[in-house]
């Protein structure tokens, strides 16, 4: 499936919930991706910020493209979210990082199976499960 194909989905045709236990795993395996992102790239960005910005900063996704893909998680609302979900289709369209793990994959599938999360002071994120449940948290913060 298409990347913006994707995200146009969440929310609107859900993925089969998932277990409570089966959410902090995927919050893991995005902070694995994250590191290993910034290790093949030799680069060192927030996690949850535009990692294609850095790698490589001429590209960008058609207007059209990102404002579609803006409008999935929050419409009007700008926040992580809407900034995740763009970065997730401008990863896949970048000629530079198409077809390696997309770092913000796992973030894509925890909302596609119901669960959620926020972003607290940007160390932490804290995951609840699809009835909105605490699921666990993960510290993102440099040592």
């Amino acid at each position: 499936m298409d990347a913006l194909e994707r995200v146009a989905r969440i929310g609107r045709a859900p993925a089969e919930n998932r277990p409570r236990k089966r959410f902090l795993p995927a919050a893991n395996e995005g902070k694995r991706r994250w590191q290993e992102a910034e290790e093949l790239f030799g680069i060192r960005y927030p996690m949850f910020e535009d990692a294609v910005a850095v790698i490589a900063p001429d590209f960008r996704l058609p207007p059209e493209e990102e404002a579609a893909a803006r409008e999935v998680a929050s419409p009007g609302r700008p926040n992580v979210s809407n900034r995740i979900t763009v970065w997730f289709v401008k990863w896949e369209r970048c000629p530079a990082t198409a077809g390696l793990p997309n770092p913000y994959e796992p973030w894509i599938e925890i909302w596609e199976h119901g669960g959620s999360f926020s972003v607290e002071h940007g160390q932490f994120v804290d995951l609840d499960d699809s009835e909105h449940i605490p699921a666990g948290f993960v510290m993102v913060r440099r040592a």
